[in-house]
């Protein structure tokens, strides 16, 4: 009988003990995703600054290229801009005969710093290069609407309008890349002087230009290349319009597909 009152006692004891409480769950705070950024890759060129030979001064083909890298978010926004450019002179003699040999490298603006020259002309007493940084900056938490509707100011005396351009048009062909926030594009461009021959009886003079630009950033890459192609008359005369844009169907200037040789031109300058 006393056994069975100490069970009784032990179960009734036992029942009346109190659940262990459940283990602790940690609560992690939410991780942001790192933000999508895509990269993008413009040119924008003319040969408007292109003249005849006179007898007083020789005639030039001048090529005038204006290069623009961007990251943007996935709203459009440009979070990171870098413009540069290459202006490329050929000048020639009243019978038509270029005064430059095939394979002369045009550096770009940027890589040329203080030897461009342009302080000295500038009313702000500033180079292309710092120019162009400044615009760049301009340009940033802007979308490429509002860079081609005129909502952006700056001051500057460089070409805005066509680094602006540029810089809208990489923003809208960007693509998405591996880039991250704390990458920045590393943009080189340049040219060449891929012919240059006198005219003859049979076949008039030319001066090709072909300029390359290349943008590397977080392991991504975007490349472009264009051609200029310039006829030359015996009387040392331009033999083509030089106000055309740059244009798929243009004869005179026009975007071409990016070569090896580009990559190695690049790679020199």
């Amino acid at each position: 009988m006393k056994r069975l009152l100490l069970a009784l006692l032990l179960l009734t004891l036992t029942g009346c003990t109190p659940a262990a409480p459940p283990p602790a769950v940690e609560v992690m705070a939410p991780v942001e995703a790192p933000p999508v950024l895509s990269l993008g890759l413009a040119a924008t060129a003319h040969l408007g600054r292109s003249m005849h030979a006179t007898e007083a001064f020789p005639g030039r083909v001048q090529l005038e290229v204006t290069v623009a890298a961007v990251l943007v978010d996935e709203a459009g926004v440009i979070r990171r801009c870098t413009i540069d450019g290459v202006r490329a002179t050929v000048p020639f003699d009243q019978s038509g005969r270029p005064l430059l040999y095939a394979g002369t490298v045009f550096p770009s603006k940027c890589a040329l710093g203080a030897d461009y020259g342009m302080a000295r002309a500038s009313s702000l007493g500033q180079e292309w290069d710092t120019q162009a940084a400044r615009l760049a900056r301009d340009c940033l938490g802007k979308t490429a609407a509002q860079l081609l509707g005129g909502d952006v100011t700056t001051s500057v005396t460089i070409a805005a309008a066509d680094a602006l351009y540029a810089v809208a048009e990489a923003a809208e062909n960007a693509v998405v890349c591996d880039a991250g926030e704390g990458d920045s594009p590393a943009l080189t461009c340049a040219a060449r002087l891929t012919e240059s021959a006198a005219p003859t009886a049979e076949n008039a003079g030319c001066i090709a230009l072909r300029c390359a630009a290349m943008v590397s950033c977080g392991g991504s890459e975007r490349t472009c290349a264009l051609t200029a192609h310039v006829p030359l008359t015996a009387q040392g005369r331009l033999a083509c319009p030089t106000d055309a844009g740059l244009s798929p169907l243009s004869e005179v200037l026009r975007p071409v597909r990016f070569t090896p040789e580009d990559r190695q031109l690049l790679a020199q300058s």
